[in-house]
């Protein structure tokens, strides 16, 4: 947290750069994530979920169910695979739109 509250992650920084992004010009996931931090750590709520709202929005809900699951199967409940189909289908959906070919951009993207 102290680097990023000291130094900004921007095209020219020595943070590590998406590869995917790098060789194909798409948004992975993750692309974002960083600057989404640094957001956070500046206290601005928006900026950090206009950069990666996967990982600012959904990253407490995704964190609190596999919390939720993993408690549920030490207290011997059945383990429940709709839980991780939907993480999958969540994360693959956020790739496919923050990719759209939009007239600007995608307002997913960040």
């Amino acid at each position: 947290m102290l680097l990023l509250s000291r130094y900004e992650p921007t095209a020219d920084s020595w943070y590590p750069k998406c590869m995917l992004h790098q060789w194909t010009g798409i948004h992975c996931p993750g692309c974002g994530a960083t600057r989404a931090c640094r957001a956070l750590v500046q206290g601005d709520l928006w900026a950090a979920i206009r950069f990666n709202p996967l990982l600012i929005v959904g990253g407490p809900i995704i964190a609190a169910s596999l919390w939720w699951q993993r408690r549920r199967e030490r207290r011997g409940g059945p383990y429940a695979p709709w839980l991780s189909w939907t993480l999958c289908i969540v994360v693959i959906a956020f790739f496919i739109l923050r990719n759209l070919p939009t007239p600007g951009s995608s307002p997913l993207a960040p």
